[in-house]
Formats: structure tokens, C-alpha cells, sequence
């Protein structure tokens, strides 16, 4: 299923891959509330001029942000994460006549992003409200998201439960979540992919004697899922080129 952004953007993203959100994405966990223009205080309307250089200014406060203004009307920004150098793609659509900005945050090339794009883009949305742009939670009227629209986050314990996911996003899912795992210091993970007919079991084991950040797997003890499970070993991830000490 897909739906479009607008007729300029063309269609948004597979609503099952969970790896952006966006102001124009129907209700659901990809679904995140524009920004809402702020009364200024001489009540005189916002112009395009006065929306972009604010968000602009802000934007680049962020980390490892890289910040281009597209049209009068676009502006979009590229921001790399700061231990894999993973890229996420933001559009900021200003709006001044629906007194909004429209929003679309997500990762370029991983399938999962954690709720990333959506924790920056609500970073973002209290920095612009500070500096008077938007309005402050509580003083919109949908200021809170209806049910339904909470985002649906994937906890990075050091247990994959295989059994929510489709079996062919297996071989995308795990390297993103192995990936986030290093990032927090888990280098050891349960990855539960049932027992059944041993297919799952089958595929996953393949992908990982393939994948280079994987020391080693076996199967889970009795205790933690028994042959439904195995335990993988991580590799820590290459220390910065500023933390080697020549020995």
C-alpha cells in the first residue's frame, strides 16, 4: 500500500517499512503532526522569507547537519549519525497559507531507524518553538496525536523476537538491529526465530555466517528459548581514529 505526499514529492515510502515519518502520511505509527505556525507578535502573517530563515538558522544547530534550501517554498536537510555514519533525508514544505510546515524525515539506506527521525524532527519542533516560530504543545488545537498515531518502537534490549516481522525483511532487519546493538554496547543478542519447520531458523543462520559484524552464533540454552533461538556474538565496533594509542 502506498499513498502520495503531494503531487510535487510523488508517493511516500512503503507504509510497512519502518524507517520514516510524515506529516502527510495517513493516520498510523509513520504519521507525525505538521509544524503549526506561532502568532507573531506584531500579528502581521509569516512570510516565506521569515519561516525559512528560522528553521534554516536552527536546523543547522543540529549535529552533523547539512542544510540546503531547494525552492522558495522546500527546504531539506541530511543528517549522518555520529558512529555508522547512517544518512537520514528531512523536506520541510513551508506552508505560510495553512500556517504549517510540512514534514518528511527518513533513512536513506537502513530499514529500521529506531525512531530517529521522529525523536530529531520533535527536537526540532521544541527548538522552533523556543525562537517563536511554531506554537508550544498544548496552545493547537491537535496538539496531541489521536489514538493510533503513537509511534510503534522497536526496544534495543539484545532480544529480536523474529515473530512480528515478515521473513523477508529478515535479511535487512538484522544488520540494522545488530548495528544498533553495538551502538549501545550489546555485543551479545538472543535472536528468537521459532521453531516450526526450521525455514526462518535456516535463513537466519545463512545471513549469519555472511555478515562480517557476527564473531560467532549458537544455539540458545533450554533457559532462552532452546533451538527457537540462537545467540549471537558481536563484534565492538572499530574505535575512532582519535581513540587509537600507538602501542
Amino acid at each position: 500500500m502506498r499513498c502520495r505526499q503531494s503531487a510535487d514529492h510523488g508517493p511516500l515510502p512503503p507504509l510497512d517499512r519502518p524507517n520514516w515519518v510524515s506529516s502527510d502520511a495517513p493516520p498510523g505509527p509513520r504519521r507525525v503532526e505538521p509544524f503549526r505556525l506561532a502568532a507573531r507578535p506584531d500579528d502581521r502573517p509569516w512570510t516565506l522569507d521569515a519561516i525559512r530563515a528560522v528553521l534554516v538558522e536552527t536546523l543547522r544547530t543540529l549535529p552533523r547537519a547539512r542544510v540546503d534550501v531547494a525552492s522558495p517554498a522546500e527546504v531539506v536537510a541530511e543528517f549522518r549519525s555520529a558512529l555508522f555514519r547512517f544518512v537520514d533525508d528531512a523536506r520541510f514544505d513551508l506552508r505560510p497559507e495553512s500556517e504549517t510546515i510540512g514534514l518528511f524525515s527518513g533513512s536513506r539506506t537502513r530499514f529500521l531507524d529506531l525512531g530517529a527521525n521522529r525523536r530529531r524532527l520533535e527536537t526540532i519542533r521544541r527548538r522552533l518553538v523556543k525562537r517563536g516560530l511554531l506554537c508550544a504543545p498544548g496552545e493547537e488545537e491537535d496538539a496531541a496525536a489521536p489514538p493510533g498515531r503513537e509511534a510503534v518502537s522497536l526496544p534495543i534490549d539484545g532480544t529480536l523476537d523474529l515473530h512480528t516481522f515478515d521473513p523477508r525483511e529478515v535479511d535487512r532487519l538484522l544488520p540494522d538491529y545488530f548495528e544498533a546493538c553495538r551502538a549501545r554496547g550489546l555485543f551479545e543478542v538472543r535472536v528468537v526465530h521459532g521453531k516450526g519447520r526450521g525455514i526462518l531458523k535456516a535463513r537466519v543462520l545463512a545471513l549469519l555466517d555472511r555478515l562480517e559484524v557476527v564473531a560467532g552464533h549458537r544455539p540458545a540454552g533450554e533457559e532462552a528459548g532452546g533451538w527457537g533461538a540462537t545467540l549471537v556474538t558481536l563484534r565492538p565496533p572499530p574505535a575512532p581514529p582519535g581513540d587509537r594509542r600507538p602501542i
